[in-house]
Protein backbone atom coordinates (compact mmCIF):
# COMPACT_ATOMS: atom_id res chain seq x y z
CA UNK A 1 0.00 0.00 0.00
CA UNK A 2 2.88 2.25 1.03
CA UNK A 3 4.40 1.36 -2.74
CA UNK A 4 1.08 2.35 -4.67
CA UNK A 5 1.04 5.63 -2.64
CA UNK A 6 4.46 6.41 -3.61
CA UNK A 7 3.61 5.77 -7.23
CA UNK A 8 0.85 7.59 -7.28
CA UNK A 9 3.31 10.76 -6.04
CA UNK A 10 5.93 10.34 -8.16
CA UNK A 11 3.56 10.44 -11.47
CA UNK A 12 2.84 13.51 -10.01
CA UNK A 13 5.74 14.78 -8.72
CA UNK A 14 6.72 18.07 -10.32
CA UNK A 15 3.52 19.44 -8.51
CA UNK A 16 4.93 20.07 -4.87
CA UNK A 17 1.76 20.05 -2.86
CA UNK A 18 -0.77 16.28 -3.33
CA UNK A 19 -1.18 13.38 -1.54
CA UNK A 20 -2.20 9.78 -1.95
CA UNK A 21 -4.08 7.51 -0.19
CA UNK A 22 -4.67 3.81 -0.30
CA UNK A 23 -7.70 1.57 1.42
CA UNK A 24 -7.94 -2.37 2.01
CA UNK A 25 -11.11 -3.54 3.35
CA UNK A 26 -12.63 -6.98 4.40
CA UNK A 27 -16.30 -6.66 5.66
CA UNK A 28 -18.30 -9.46 6.59
CA UNK A 29 -22.28 -9.11 7.22
CA UNK A 30 -24.98 -11.01 8.84
CA UNK A 31 -28.57 -9.89 8.13
CA UNK A 32 -31.61 -11.34 10.26
CA UNK A 33 -35.29 -9.84 8.79
CA UNK A 34 -38.34 -10.94 10.56
CA UNK A 35 -36.04 -13.49 12.93
CA UNK A 36 -35.10 -15.47 10.35
CA UNK A 37 -31.81 -15.06 8.20
CA UNK A 38 -31.51 -12.96 5.26
CA UNK A 39 -27.93 -13.06 4.11
CA UNK A 40 -24.49 -13.42 5.07
CA UNK A 41 -22.00 -11.28 2.21
CA UNK A 42 -18.88 -10.67 2.19
CA UNK A 43 -17.22 -7.06 0.49
CA UNK A 44 -13.54 -6.62 -0.19
CA UNK A 45 -12.94 -2.82 -1.07
CA UNK A 46 -9.36 -2.25 -2.60
CA UNK A 47 -8.40 1.01 -4.22
CA UNK A 48 -6.35 4.51 -4.17
CA UNK A 49 -6.67 8.44 -4.51
CA UNK A 50 -4.61 11.23 -5.40
CA UNK A 51 -5.30 14.71 -4.84
CA UNK A 52 -2.61 17.56 -6.52
CA UNK A 53 -2.40 21.20 -6.75
CA UNK A 54 -2.42 22.54 -10.20
CA UNK A 55 -2.33 26.11 -10.89
CA UNK A 56 -3.99 26.45 -7.71
CA UNK A 57 -6.72 24.33 -8.22
CA UNK A 58 -7.36 21.18 -6.51
CA UNK A 59 -8.22 17.89 -8.51
CA UNK A 60 -8.88 14.45 -7.26
CA UNK A 61 -9.42 11.28 -8.72
CA UNK A 62 -9.81 7.99 -7.26
CA UNK A 63 -10.18 4.19 -8.36
CA UNK A 64 -10.04 0.50 -7.11
CA UNK A 65 -6.67 -0.87 -7.59
CA UNK A 66 -8.00 -2.53 -11.06
CA UNK A 67 -7.24 0.82 -12.83
CA UNK A 68 -3.39 1.27 -13.37
CA UNK A 69 -2.04 4.04 -11.11
CA UNK A 70 -1.15 6.20 -14.71
CA UNK A 71 -5.29 6.52 -15.48
CA UNK A 72 -5.44 7.98 -11.35
CA UNK A 73 -2.22 10.40 -12.27
CA UNK A 74 -4.04 11.17 -15.52
CA UNK A 75 -7.52 11.71 -14.36
CA UNK A 76 -6.49 13.82 -11.24
CA UNK A 77 -4.34 16.18 -13.26
CA UNK A 78 -7.38 16.51 -15.68
CA UNK A 79 -9.41 17.42 -13.42
CA UNK A 80 -7.60 20.25 -11.43
CA UNK A 81 -9.24 22.14 -14.09
CA UNK A 82 -12.75 22.05 -12.31
CA UNK A 83 -11.52 21.68 -9.45
CA UNK A 84 -11.81 24.50 -6.46
CA UNK A 85 -9.60 27.80 -6.31
CA UNK A 86 -7.58 27.41 -3.44
CA UNK A 87 -4.14 29.62 -3.97
CA UNK A 88 -3.27 28.66 -0.05
CA UNK A 89 -3.35 25.19 -0.08
CA UNK A 90 -0.92 23.26 1.11
CA UNK A 91 0.38 19.91 3.22
CA UNK A 92 2.65 19.79 6.13
CA UNK A 93 4.96 18.05 6.99
CA UNK A 94 4.28 15.09 9.14
CA UNK A 95 5.03 14.79 13.06
CA UNK A 96 8.15 13.72 14.23
CA UNK A 97 5.99 11.15 16.34
CA UNK A 98 2.87 9.84 15.62
CA UNK A 99 1.63 8.12 18.85
CA UNK A 100 -1.29 5.84 17.53
CA UNK A 101 -4.07 4.50 19.91
CA UNK A 102 -5.08 0.51 19.60
CA UNK A 103 -7.88 1.00 16.69
CA UNK A 104 -7.07 -3.16 15.89
CA UNK A 105 -8.31 -5.51 18.04
CA UNK A 106 -7.42 -9.47 17.10
CA UNK A 107 -10.06 -10.81 18.51
CA UNK A 108 -12.96 -8.76 16.42
CA UNK A 109 -10.90 -9.34 13.68
CA UNK A 110 -11.06 -12.84 14.09
CA UNK A 111 -15.03 -13.09 14.25
CA UNK A 112 -16.25 -15.62 12.19
CA UNK A 113 -19.58 -15.92 10.09
CA UNK A 114 -21.04 -18.30 12.89
CA UNK A 115 -19.83 -16.26 15.93
CA UNK A 116 -21.84 -13.46 14.05
CA UNK A 117 -24.81 -15.06 13.00
CA UNK A 118 -24.69 -16.39 16.83
CA UNK A 119 -24.91 -12.84 17.92
CA UNK A 120 -27.75 -12.34 15.47
CA UNK A 121 -29.81 -15.22 17.26
CA UNK A 122 -29.17 -14.66 20.77
CA UNK A 123 -30.60 -10.81 20.38
CA UNK A 124 -33.90 -12.03 18.71
CA UNK A 125 -33.92 -14.79 21.18
CA UNK A 126 -33.64 -12.17 24.23
CA UNK A 127 -36.31 -10.18 22.67
CA UNK A 128 -39.09 -12.89 21.62
CA UNK A 129 -38.63 -13.95 25.18
CA UNK A 130 -40.11 -10.89 26.44
CA UNK A 131 -42.24 -9.70 23.90
CA UNK A 132 -44.17 -12.15 21.11
CA UNK A 133 -45.93 -9.39 19.55
CA UNK A 134 -42.89 -7.97 17.34
CA UNK A 135 -40.42 -8.90 15.06
CA UNK A 136 -37.14 -8.31 15.26
CA UNK A 137 -34.21 -7.36 12.52
CA UNK A 138 -30.44 -7.69 13.57
CA UNK A 139 -27.80 -7.23 11.27
CA UNK A 140 -24.20 -7.73 12.61
CA UNK A 141 -20.74 -6.20 10.68
CA UNK A 142 -17.46 -7.57 11.25
CA UNK A 143 -15.01 -5.61 9.52
CA UNK A 144 -10.83 -4.81 9.06
CA UNK A 145 -8.91 -2.30 7.39
CA UNK A 146 -5.63 -1.30 6.40
CA UNK A 147 -4.70 2.35 4.62
CA UNK A 148 -1.80 4.60 3.93
CA UNK A 149 -1.65 8.01 3.50
CA UNK A 150 1.21 9.73 2.04
CA UNK A 151 2.33 13.36 0.77
CA UNK A 152 4.86 15.23 -1.33
CA UNK A 153 6.50 16.54 2.12
CA UNK A 154 7.27 13.29 3.78
CA UNK A 155 3.77 11.98 5.10
CA UNK A 156 3.68 8.07 5.21
CA UNK A 157 1.09 7.21 7.88
CA UNK A 158 0.07 3.52 7.64
CA UNK A 159 -2.84 2.83 9.63
CA UNK A 160 -4.92 -0.38 11.04
CA UNK A 161 -8.27 -1.62 12.17
CA UNK A 162 -11.16 -3.38 13.45
CA UNK A 163 -14.67 -2.39 13.83
CA UNK A 164 -17.76 -3.97 14.81
CA UNK A 165 -21.08 -3.16 14.53
CA UNK A 166 -24.56 -4.07 15.84
CA UNK A 167 -27.59 -2.69 14.72
CA UNK A 168 -31.64 -3.86 15.67
CA UNK A 169 -34.85 -2.58 15.39
CA UNK A 170 -38.04 -4.17 16.97
CA UNK A 171 -40.51 -4.11 14.83
CA UNK A 172 -44.87 -3.68 16.24
CA UNK A 173 -47.66 -3.49 14.11
CA UNK A 174 -50.48 -2.09 16.60
CA UNK A 175 -53.95 -0.31 15.26
CA UNK A 176 -52.86 0.21 12.21
CA UNK A 177 -49.51 1.84 13.07
CA UNK A 178 -46.07 0.20 12.10
CA UNK A 179 -43.39 1.26 15.65
CA UNK A 180 -39.93 0.59 15.11
CA UNK A 181 -38.01 0.55 18.40
CA UNK A 182 -33.72 0.69 17.37
CA UNK A 183 -30.35 0.31 19.35
CA UNK A 184 -26.76 0.10 17.80
CA UNK A 185 -23.30 0.39 18.10
CA UNK A 186 -20.02 0.61 16.01
CA UNK A 187 -17.24 -0.22 18.12
CA UNK A 188 -13.16 -1.27 18.03
CA UNK A 189 -13.63 -3.88 20.34
CA UNK A 190 -16.70 -6.18 20.47
CA UNK A 191 -15.92 -7.13 24.05
CA UNK A 192 -16.93 -3.52 25.58
CA UNK A 193 -19.65 -3.71 27.49
CA UNK A 194 -21.79 -1.39 25.08
CA UNK A 195 -21.68 -3.53 22.22
CA UNK A 196 -23.16 -6.85 23.87
CA UNK A 197 -26.60 -7.44 22.60
CA UNK A 198 -27.89 -7.97 25.79
CA UNK A 199 -27.84 -3.90 26.73
CA UNK A 200 -28.68 -3.61 23.28
CA UNK A 201 -31.67 -5.37 23.36
CA UNK A 202 -32.67 -3.62 27.12
CA UNK A 203 -32.08 -0.63 25.54
CA UNK A 204 -34.99 -1.33 22.75
CA UNK A 205 -37.16 -3.11 24.92
CA UNK A 206 -37.38 -0.52 27.64
CA UNK A 207 -38.02 1.65 24.64
CA UNK A 208 -41.04 -0.39 23.31
CA UNK A 209 -42.45 -0.52 26.91
CA UNK A 210 -42.51 3.18 27.19
CA UNK A 211 -44.64 3.11 23.90
CA UNK A 212 -47.48 0.87 25.17
CA UNK A 213 -49.16 3.19 27.18
CA UNK A 214 -51.34 5.88 25.14
CA UNK A 215 -51.22 9.87 26.14
CA UNK A 216 -53.00 12.56 24.49
CA UNK A 217 -51.60 16.42 24.15
CA UNK A 218 -52.72 19.69 23.12
CA UNK A 219 -50.79 21.94 21.02
CA UNK A 220 -48.80 24.91 23.23
CA UNK A 221 -45.44 25.55 24.01
CA UNK A 222 -43.69 23.14 26.79
CA UNK A 223 -40.51 22.35 28.09
CA UNK A 224 -39.26 19.49 26.06
CA UNK A 225 -36.51 17.00 26.98
CA UNK A 226 -34.54 15.58 24.34
CA UNK A 227 -32.55 12.40 24.49
CA UNK A 228 -31.18 9.28 22.57
CA UNK A 229 -31.23 10.21 18.88
CA UNK A 230 -33.30 13.07 19.26
CA UNK A 231 -30.28 15.34 20.55
CA UNK A 232 -28.57 15.21 17.36
CA UNK A 233 -32.06 15.97 15.75
CA UNK A 234 -32.47 18.89 18.22
CA UNK A 235 -28.60 20.00 17.62
CA UNK A 236 -28.20 19.63 13.89
CA UNK A 237 -29.23 22.90 13.10
CA UNK A 238 -26.30 24.55 15.26
CA UNK A 239 -23.76 21.09 13.90
CA UNK A 240 -24.20 22.71 10.43
CA UNK A 241 -23.72 26.44 11.33
CA UNK A 242 -20.29 25.33 12.20
CA UNK A 243 -19.12 22.45 9.60
CA UNK A 244 -16.30 24.64 7.73
CA UNK A 245 -18.55 23.90 4.24
CA UNK A 246 -21.07 26.08 5.13
CA UNK A 247 -18.90 28.90 7.14
CA UNK A 248 -16.78 28.86 4.04
CA UNK A 249 -19.69 29.33 1.76
CA UNK A 250 -21.18 32.20 3.94
CA UNK A 251 -24.15 30.55 4.21
CA UNK A 252 -23.85 29.79 7.73
CA UNK A 253 -25.30 32.67 10.21
CA UNK A 254 -21.91 32.53 12.53
CA UNK A 255 -19.90 33.29 9.51
CA UNK A 256 -19.88 37.04 9.42
CA UNK A 257 -20.00 36.72 13.26
CA UNK A 258 -19.11 33.80 15.38
CA UNK A 259 -19.86 35.78 18.52
CA UNK A 260 -23.88 37.03 17.13
CA UNK A 261 -25.05 34.24 18.66
CA UNK A 262 -25.25 33.72 22.69
CA UNK A 263 -25.24 30.32 24.43
CA UNK A 264 -25.36 29.12 28.48
CA UNK A 265 -22.59 29.09 29.94
CA UNK A 266 -23.00 25.32 30.91
CA UNK A 267 -23.18 24.83 27.36
CA UNK A 268 -20.17 23.30 26.60
CA UNK A 269 -19.54 21.75 23.17
CA UNK A 270 -16.64 20.06 21.80
CA UNK A 271 -14.94 17.51 18.75
CA UNK A 272 -12.80 15.07 20.99
CA UNK A 273 -10.47 12.74 19.42
CA UNK A 274 -9.47 11.41 22.66
CA UNK A 275 -12.73 9.99 24.05
CA UNK A 276 -12.03 6.20 24.86
CA UNK A 277 -13.14 3.64 22.72
CA UNK A 278 -14.28 6.04 20.33
CA UNK A 279 -14.28 5.36 16.49
CA UNK A 280 -12.39 8.81 15.84
CA UNK A 281 -9.33 7.89 18.17
CA UNK A 282 -6.91 8.32 15.29
CA UNK A 283 -3.46 9.83 15.21
CA UNK A 284 -4.13 11.98 12.24
CA UNK A 285 -6.53 13.39 10.41
CA UNK A 286 -7.60 12.70 6.71
CA UNK A 287 -5.48 15.46 5.56
CA UNK A 288 -2.75 14.36 7.72
CA UNK A 289 -2.52 16.66 10.22
CA UNK A 290 -2.60 15.92 14.17
CA UNK A 291 -5.76 15.74 15.92
CA UNK A 292 -6.52 18.08 18.64
CA UNK A 293 -9.61 19.43 20.95
CA UNK A 294 -11.67 21.56 19.24
CA UNK A 295 -13.68 24.09 21.52
CA UNK A 296 -16.50 24.66 19.29
CA UNK A 297 -18.72 26.60 21.97
CA UNK A 298 -17.61 27.49 25.77
CA UNK A 299 -17.84 30.94 27.68
CA UNK A 300 -21.48 31.39 26.25
CA UNK A 301 -19.66 31.73 22.05
CA UNK A 302 -18.99 30.44 19.63
CA UNK A 303 -15.02 29.80 19.58
CA UNK A 304 -13.93 27.58 16.80
CA UNK A 305 -15.51 25.88 13.71
CA UNK A 306 -14.66 22.11 11.89
CA UNK A 307 -12.51 22.62 9.18
CA UNK A 308 -10.73 20.52 7.15
CA UNK A 309 -7.56 21.83 4.72
CA UNK A 310 -10.04 22.42 1.69
CA UNK A 311 -12.79 24.60 3.40
CA UNK A 312 -10.25 26.40 5.63
CA UNK A 313 -8.37 27.00 2.40
CA UNK A 314 -11.74 28.79 0.94
CA UNK A 315 -12.21 30.94 4.14
CA UNK A 316 -8.90 32.19 4.06
CA UNK A 317 -9.38 33.78 0.44
CA UNK A 318 -12.89 34.67 1.49
CA UNK A 319 -12.64 36.15 4.94
CA UNK A 320 -9.01 37.75 4.97
CA UNK A 321 -10.17 39.76 8.14
CA UNK A 322 -10.46 36.94 9.59
CA UNK A 323 -8.33 34.44 8.17
CA UNK A 324 -6.63 32.71 11.07
CA UNK A 325 -9.76 31.83 12.92
CA UNK A 326 -10.15 28.77 10.21
CA UNK A 327 -8.19 25.82 11.84
CA UNK A 328 -7.71 22.80 9.58
CA UNK A 329 -6.91 19.46 11.35
CA UNK A 330 -11.06 17.49 11.34
CA UNK A 331 -10.78 16.21 7.76
CA UNK A 332 -12.65 12.71 7.73
CA UNK A 333 -12.15 10.71 4.31
CA UNK A 334 -14.76 8.61 3.56
CA UNK A 335 -12.74 5.57 1.60
CA UNK A 336 -11.02 6.67 -1.35
CA UNK A 337 -13.81 7.59 -3.18
CA UNK A 338 -13.74 11.26 -2.57
CA UNK A 339 -11.70 14.21 -1.00
CA UNK A 340 -11.81 15.02 2.62
CA UNK A 341 -14.48 16.76 4.06
CA UNK A 342 -14.84 18.57 7.32
CA UNK A 343 -16.25 16.60 10.55
CA UNK A 344 -15.80 16.22 14.60
CA UNK A 345 -14.03 13.93 15.88
CA UNK A 346 -16.13 12.61 18.66
CA UNK A 347 -18.82 14.82 19.50
CA UNK A 348 -18.88 15.70 23.49
CA UNK A 349 -21.22 18.28 25.67
CA UNK A 350 -20.26 18.71 28.72
CA UNK A 351 -22.98 16.92 31.49
CA UNK A 352 -24.87 18.76 33.81
CA UNK A 353 -25.60 17.69 37.00
CA UNK A 354 -29.07 16.80 37.48
CA UNK A 355 -30.36 12.83 38.02
CA UNK A 356 -33.41 13.20 36.94
CA UNK A 357 -34.74 15.87 34.22
CA UNK A 358 -38.08 15.28 34.30
CA UNK A 359 -39.06 15.71 38.53
CA UNK A 360 -39.95 19.24 38.04
CA UNK A 361 -41.67 19.19 35.21
CA UNK A 362 -45.89 19.82 35.64
CA UNK A 363 -46.68 19.15 32.01
CA UNK A 364 -44.01 18.54 28.74
CA UNK A 365 -42.60 16.07 26.78
CA UNK A 366 -40.04 13.46 26.05
CA UNK A 367 -38.58 13.73 22.59
CA UNK A 368 -36.40 10.19 22.27
CA UNK A 369 -36.39 10.20 17.96
CA UNK A 370 -37.31 12.54 15.56
CA UNK A 371 -37.91 12.57 12.12
CA UNK A 372 -37.33 14.92 8.98
CA UNK A 373 -34.35 16.07 11.09
CA UNK A 374 -33.42 18.24 7.45
CA UNK A 375 -36.46 20.20 7.48
CA UNK A 376 -37.02 23.54 7.97
CA UNK A 377 -34.58 25.61 7.40
CA UNK A 378 -31.69 24.54 9.53
CA UNK A 379 -28.51 27.01 7.97
CA UNK A 380 -30.75 29.69 9.81
CA UNK A 381 -30.89 27.89 13.17
CA UNK A 382 -34.68 27.05 12.21
CA UNK A 383 -36.55 23.32 13.02
CA UNK A 384 -39.60 21.52 12.76
CA UNK A 385 -39.08 18.07 13.12
CA UNK A 386 -42.20 15.36 13.54
CA UNK A 387 -41.75 13.41 16.40
CA UNK A 388 -41.29 9.35 15.74
CA UNK A 389 -41.21 8.60 19.81
CA UNK A 390 -42.25 11.16 22.03
CA UNK A 391 -43.99 11.11 25.86
CA UNK A 392 -46.12 13.25 27.86
CA UNK A 393 -44.35 14.22 31.01
CA UNK A 394 -46.90 15.27 33.95
CA UNK A 395 -45.96 15.71 37.83
CA UNK A 396 -42.72 14.85 37.34
CA UNK A 397 -43.59 10.97 35.50
CA UNK A 398 -43.60 9.73 32.21
CA UNK A 399 -47.62 9.02 31.21
CA UNK A 400 -47.79 7.36 28.09
CA UNK A 401 -46.73 7.94 24.28
CA UNK A 402 -48.16 10.98 22.05
CA UNK A 403 -48.05 10.28 18.44
CA UNK A 404 -48.77 12.88 15.51
CA UNK A 405 -46.72 15.46 17.46
CA UNK A 406 -44.10 18.26 15.84
CA UNK A 407 -41.97 20.00 17.94
CA UNK A 408 -40.38 23.61 16.22
CA UNK A 409 -38.39 26.58 17.01
CA UNK A 410 -34.94 28.39 16.31
CA UNK A 411 -32.20 26.52 18.47
CA UNK A 412 -30.34 29.65 19.49
CA UNK A 413 -33.37 30.88 21.15
CA UNK A 414 -34.26 27.43 22.28
CA UNK A 415 -30.53 26.93 24.33
CA UNK A 416 -31.07 30.43 25.79
CA UNK A 417 -33.84 28.82 27.42
CA UNK A 418 -31.54 25.56 28.80
CA UNK A 419 -33.20 24.31 32.21
CA UNK A 420 -30.57 21.43 32.59
CA UNK A 421 -28.52 18.94 31.24
CA UNK A 422 -28.50 15.13 32.56
CA UNK A 423 -25.34 14.13 34.50
CA UNK A 424 -24.82 11.15 32.29
CA UNK A 425 -23.99 10.77 28.49
CA UNK A 426 -24.69 8.35 26.39
CA UNK A 427 -23.30 7.24 22.63
CA UNK A 428 -25.53 8.33 19.99
CA UNK A 429 -24.42 7.63 16.26
CA UNK A 430 -21.32 6.17 17.67
CA UNK A 431 -19.14 9.24 17.18
CA UNK A 432 -21.29 11.46 19.87
CA UNK A 433 -20.96 11.37 23.30
CA UNK A 434 -23.83 14.06 24.59
CA UNK A 435 -26.04 14.40 28.09
CA UNK A 436 -30.24 14.52 27.68
CA UNK A 437 -31.17 18.50 26.86
CA UNK A 438 -33.69 19.76 28.86
CA UNK A 439 -35.02 22.80 26.87
CA UNK A 440 -37.80 25.29 28.97
CA UNK A 441 -40.10 25.87 26.03
CA UNK A 442 -40.63 25.26 22.46
CA UNK A 443 -43.46 25.11 20.37
CA UNK A 444 -45.36 21.65 20.33
CA UNK A 445 -48.00 20.88 17.34
CA UNK A 446 -50.27 18.22 17.73
CA UNK A 447 -52.73 16.88 15.27
CA UNK A 448 -55.88 15.70 16.92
Amino acid sequence: MKQLCADLLNGVKDHPVADAYSLYADRTTVSYRANRLESIKNTLVNGAGLRVLVDDQLGYAGATTDIAPKQIIEDALELAQFGPVLPNFEFTEPPSQIIEQPRYFEPTAKLDVATLSTHCEEAIDQILSVRDDVNVDVTVTKSTAASCHANQQGLAYESESSLYSLDLSIKRSKNDEILYCTAGTSVRDHTIDRAHHRSLCQQALEQLARCDTAAKLETGDYPVIFTGNAIYGFLYPLLIALNGENLSKGTSPLAEDRHSKVFPKDFILQSNPYVESSLANKALDGDGLPQELVDLVSDGQVQNGIFDLVTASKWRKIFTKQAQWAKAGCARRLGFGGSTSPNYATLTLQPGTEDNLIKNIKKGILVENLLGVRMGNPLSGEFSNNVSIGHLIEDGQVVGRVKNVMVSGNIYEALNTLEGLSSHSEWINDHMLLPDIHVGRLRVTCKI
